[in-house]
């Protein structure tokens, strides 16, 4: 029996396992997306509040 069908026949043996280990990557997957999204936007409208109050940043470079 080959590696491949092996691996076929363990993960339909084992549907309830696989499906929850599926729905909790994609769950994660979701919230990392999500987070980076909300860490970028919040980076844009920061500098935009900066732009129109005439604030800037110093930093130490």
């Amino acid at each position: 029996m080959t590696l491949i069908k092996r691996s076929f026949i363990y993960i339909r043996r084992n549907k309830k396992s696989n499906s929850i280990l599926f729905a909790l990557f994609m769950f994660i997957t979701t919230f990392v997306l999500l987070g980076c999204n909300i860490m970028e936007f919040t980076g844009h409208i920061a500098e935009n509040l900066r732009e129109k109050i005439g604030a800037f940043l110093l930093s130490n470079k």
